[in-house]
Formats: structure tokens, sequence, C-alpha cells
């Protein structure tokens, strides 16, 4: 009987896995979204791995002379400067906005502060100073937009870049932190589907409003434009979540799938349009 026992809790573990987790036991909707757990954003091109968005040391390097950094003289050139939380962005921005011209520098974990020598790594002090020494030393563009996975230590490092970029005559715009969770969002959808609690995502997001406010005074103090995604996505104790109708916003906790990129931008354009297509200023969201 033990044996036998066994036997049958053995086949229902490899049904499981076999099956993937039983899928059945989730409703179509849930199951669509639970596909993007397997989401690859290297495959899809929306961040440029390897390229534009480097993560090994070595592939600073290809940067000069890229396709990433190439400049055009038919429209402005708008230089997009960060970590992940930068390079999900470029996708939207360069279809939402086809009047600009969005060149790229963006690293893993690379915050894109002047001066922040003891806390970035080799690769990204080498991507940090090859734009702010080198690249933007020899190249006039026409705005930096600089966006990261902040947090409030950075606050410091953020005000003296802006700094560094007034006296040089250069105009930026500050992204504010993505909305965030405490869990990957498409497991979170996938569970409020199978429960048919609409608010359980809501329940499990991140408090970054403090750092959103706190980011927005900076950028008014320090006259450049800034980005609030809460005034961009969110309405009311709820945040946009889907890029479509089975299409997560976000395919972590953090991070744009290539829909919810050009979502993102969309709606940055439709709440704020530049006002002159001839100057093509973000003129985005939030004070400045």
């Amino acid at each position: 009987m033990a044996g036998a026992a066994a036997s049958v809790l053995a086949l229902a573990g490899l049904t499981a896995i076999d099956t993937r987790g039983l899928p059945g036991r989730f409703p179509p909707q849930a199951i669509a979204f639970a596909s993007y757990l397997d989401y690859d954003p290297s495959k899809d091109g929306h961040f440029r791995y390897g390229t534009c968005f480097v993560y090994f040391l070595e592939d600073v390097a290809s940067l000069p002379g890229s396709p990433c950094l190439s400049e055009e003289t038919g429209r402005p050139n708008y230089l997009l400067v960060g970590d992940s939380h930068a390079a999900h962005f470029w996708y939207g921005l360069s279809r939402a906005y086809p009047e600009i011209n969005f060149l790229q520098a963006t690293g893993a974990r690379c915050k894109p502060e002047v001066d922040s020598d003891l806390r970035a790594d080799a690769m990204c002090s080498k991507l940090r100073d090859y734009v702010f020494s080198d690249f933007l030393a020899t190249h006039k563009v026409d705005r930096l937009v600089l966006a990261a996975a902040w947090d409030p230590s950075d606050l410091v490092f953020v005000a003296r870049t802006l700094d560094w970029a007034k006296r040089r005559g250069i105009e930026v715009t500050l992204l504010g932190p993505i909305i965030q969770y405490d869990d990957r969002l498409p497991r979170l959808l996938a569970f409020a589907a199978r429960d048919g609690d609409p608010e359980m995502v809501d329940r499990h997001r991140l408090n970054l409003q403090p750092l959103d406010q706190a980011l927005r005074r900076l950028a008014a103090s320090k006259g450049v434009e800034y980005v609030s995604f809460y005034d961009t996505l969110c309405q009311g104790q709820s945040c946009l979540q889907l890029a479509g109708p089975t299409i997560p916003l976000q395919y972590d906790s953090a991070h744009l799938t290539k829909e919810g990129s050009l979502l993102v931008a969309r709606r940055m354009r439709a709440l704020h349009r530049p006002p002159d297509a001839g100057s093509a200023r973000l003129a985005l969201i939030g004070g400045g």
C-alpha cells in the first residue's frame, strides 16, 4: 500500500512537472499573464542588450561610433542615460516621439551620476566616464534624459549631476521611479485573475511616492523637467497594469515589456505634447 501511494504521488509530481504546474487550475487569462514569467527582454530587442545596454566591461568599448550614439542633423538628439530602468524606455520613446532621435548609453546597474565613484563598479565607472567626460565633451546633444532605479541615497548625486549639466548648458529631463511591486507583476496578475480579486495587484505595489515627490522637488529646484510615472500611470489608488488585454505592463517587478514601453511613452506624450515640433522639447509631466 505504501508503495502504491508513493507511485501515485510520484505520478502526480511528474504530471505537474510535465504540464508546468497543472495550468488547468487557472483560467485562460491567468495562464496568459503567467506566460510572461518566461519573458526574455534580450530577445525582443527593446533593451538593445549587449550594444546600447551594456552588461560587461568590454561592451563599453563598443559604444563609441556605434548606432547607439549616432547623431542626426535633421532631428533633435536626446541622450538617454542610466541603468536598465532607462534602457526599457528607449523603444517606446523612439516611437512615440518620431521627431526626436534618441541616443542610448545605458548599463546594468549604472546610475547616471557624474561623481559616484565609491558606489560604481568598474563597468559603470567606465561607462560614466565615457558619457560625461568624453562623449558630452565633444558632442552637443539637445537634451539629456536621465533614468534609473532610484533610491533616496541617490538624491545628492542626482543634484550634483543636474548642476554639472546646468554649468555646461545641457537641458535635462529627469524620469522618476517607475511603478514597482513586491513580486513579479505577471505572477500577481495571474493570481488576481484566478481569485477574482482585481485589487490584489495594487495591494502589492511598493510605495515610492515619497521618493517621487523628493525627486520632483529636486528637479523643480534645479529648473529641469520632471516625469512622474505616478502622474502618468496612476489614478486614485490604482495604477496601470496592462499594456493589452493579456499583456502585462511589466515582465517582472519593475521592468517594462516591449508593449509596456510603447504604451508608457504614448501616455507621456498624450498628457503633455511637445509645444513646438521644431524645438521638440519633451515637456512631459511635472514641474521644473
